[in-house]
């Protein structure tokens, strides 16, 4: 895990990589999970991320781990989107998908993951702070075991700007002693 730092705020990103529409509507799975929605969450998350790191004046380091490895019936426009968006963005990370959940996340300081995705569950199992984001505003938030729900940039803004606070008030408390 070279690319953690404890000095930085880091958050993982955690996608469910998206199938082509062929695969999707040979296996009936024509849903959420789509290439569309997919980039549309990214979008959001690094765009948030991006304005709350200078409005703060704080790095974050973006950790983002597909669910599964690449495969023929995976969406080669988001594959080639997410290798974009990491060659612009050297704030973004892309781990392998191989790299252990549980380390990430215990190393990250916010956890992000598309709705109904494991990681948050991990995260609240580890008592660090994490939640599920639906940039379509379209699932109904229900409460599961307790998880946070966050629809829509504006609650994403929120929700991050407030973690980051929190990683620098205890960053700060740690250098007075």
């Amino acid at each position: 895990f070279s690319i953690i730092n404890n000095n930085i705020f880091t958050i993982s990103i955690f996608d469910v990589t998206p199938m082509t529409e062929k695969a999707m509507m040979e296996t009936g799975y024509f849903n959420y999970y789509s290439s569309n929605v997919l980039q549309q969450f990214m979008n959001d998350l690094l765009v948030t991320i991006n304005n709350i790191s200078k409005k703060l004046q704080i790095d974050i380091k973006i950790l983002l781990k597909h669910k599964r490895p690449l495969s023929p019936d995976k969406s080669q426009e988001y594959i080639n989107f997410v290798d974009n968006i990491t060659r612009e963005n050297k704030n973004l990370h892309k781990l392998p998908v191989q790299d252990n959940l549980f380390d990430i996340i215990s190393n990250s300081d916010l956890s992000i993951a598309i709705p109904y995705s494991s990681p948050v569950f991990v995260a609240k199992y580890l008592s660090k702070p994490s939640a599920f984001y639906d940039p379509t505003m379209k699932i109904i938030n229900t409460e599961i075991e307790n998880n946070y729900f966050i629809s829509g940039r504006k609650e994403l803004y929120t929700f991050i700007v407030n973690a980051a606070q929190k990683y620098l008030t205890k960053l700060e408390l740690s250098f007075k002693h």
